[in-house]
């Protein structure tokens, strides 16, 4: 009795884990994608900015002393 619970146990124990991780893959893929998906769309609108930013600098301070 004992020992078959044991090993109806194991068996329930295993294959609950094995789906888990099935599941947590298939899980963590889709967010990947997910993410991918979000962070080109994050870093699209943030990165283009940052390339025409130099561009829209002030002046660089000119030495002192030179035609005010």
């Amino acid at each position: 009795m004992t020992n078959s619970f044991a090993g109806w146990l194991l068996l329930v124990l295993f294959s609950a884990t094995l789906s888990l991780g099935a599941l947590s893959l298939l899980l963590a893929r889709g967010w990947n994608r997910r993410l991918r998906r979000l962070r080109r769309r994050l870093l699209g609108s943030a990165w283009r900015p940052v390339f025409i930013e130099p561009h829209r600098l002030p002046d660089p301070p000119r030495p002192a002393g030179h035609g005010k």
